[in-house]
């Protein structure tokens, strides 16, 4: 009896998966997804959810086969998020580059010396922004704190 149930509450949940409208291609769900029209029922694709990126700046459509939701299904991005306007100048969204406690390369460049070094961020930061790092050290000497601009992924300019 416990067996019979579960095989009913299967079927029933990925004839649920199907049940919204269906398209050949994964675009073409999307297409109706967006539009709101019908499509075929039982084969093909079909949006499941839509998701919204921040950090990427992307929205996702994920898809899944109707004659198959067993199987995985793929996430097709949608469009970017438009930027917001702000006065007369566009601003893009911020996309973080460190995060915080991450390992970072610091470096700093003048006319007669060039230093580098690994560091650990202490604050998460996008490009562009002002973050504090500290120096790891050895034999119990303090550690030494130090800011920087986020120059991209995992890189860091001194002050």
């Amino acid at each position: 009896m416990r067996m019979l149930a579960m095989v009913v509450l299967f079927v029933t949940s990925s004839v649920a998966l199907c049940a919204g409208p269906c398209a050949a291609t994964p675009q073409d769900a999307l297409r109706a997804y967006v539009e709101g029209s019908a499509g075929d029922a039982g084969v093909g694709f079909r949006v499941v959810q839509m998701r919204a990126d921040v950090l990427l700046g992307v929205n996702w459509a994920d898809v899944k086969r109707c004659d198959h939701p067993e199987w995985p299904g793929l996430s097709l991005a949608t469009h970017r998020i438009a930027p917001k306007v702000i006065g007369m100048r566009m601003v893009a969204p911020s996309v973080v580059a460190v995060r915080a406690g991450e390992r970072v390369r610091v470096w700093r460049h003048e006319a007669n010396a060039r230093l580098e070094m690994v560091a650990v961020s202490d604050e998460g930061g996008a490009v562009g922004d002002r973050i504090r790092m500290h120096v790891a050290s050895v034999d119990g000497e303090p550690v030494r704190y130090c800011f920087g601009l986020v120059r991209g992924p995992l890189n860091v300019e001194m002050e």
